[in-house]
Formats: structure tokens, sequence, C-alpha cells
């Protein structure tokens, strides 16, 4: 693959997949390690967190009721974006 994400925002509830299977099947692509993921999800439990961290997941963000919170969520993204692959 020539041009790969630098961060992929994964969704947990996603109709035809859910965001864990959807993990489970990147997690076994060489790839999969080259970009974060998080989870942007409206509902996760601690134990769902440990998992998804399990799985590869860098951080997990609950969906914000303001648009001054989905704007400081987007910035985090871009900061996330222009550091360091842990």
């Amino acid at each position: 693959v020539s041009s790969l994400p630098e961060l992929l925002i994964l969704d947990l509830n996603m109709p035809k997949m859910s965001g864990l299977e959807a993990l489970d099947v990147l997690h076994g692509k060489p790839y999969f390690q080259t970009f974060k993921t998080v989870v942007f999800s409206t509902t996760y439990s601690e134990g769902e967190q440990l998992r998804l961290q399990q799985r590869g997941v860098y951080s997990c963000f609950t969906k914000p009721l303001t648009y001054a919170s989905l704007m400081e969520i987007t910035a985090t993204f871009v900061q996330l974006v222009a550091g360091p692959i842990n």
C-alpha cells in the first residue's frame, strides 16, 4: 500500500461490522502498526477500553455533546497525527 493513513478514527457501533470486529481484522495486517487508531464512540466501558488497548487502540474518546467539545477533540486528533507513534 503506497499511501496509508496517519490516524484511523473508529466507531464501535458501526452498522455492518462492529468496531471490535474491525480491529480484529486490522490487527492481523502488517501495516496496522504504522498508524494510530483511536475509538470515537458514544459509549464504552473501562473493561472495553482495556480490550481495545490490547487490540492496538491508542486512545478512546466519547463523542461530545457540544460543538466546542468536538473542536477540542478534533484538535487532539491533529496533535496525535503530528506526534510520534508510541
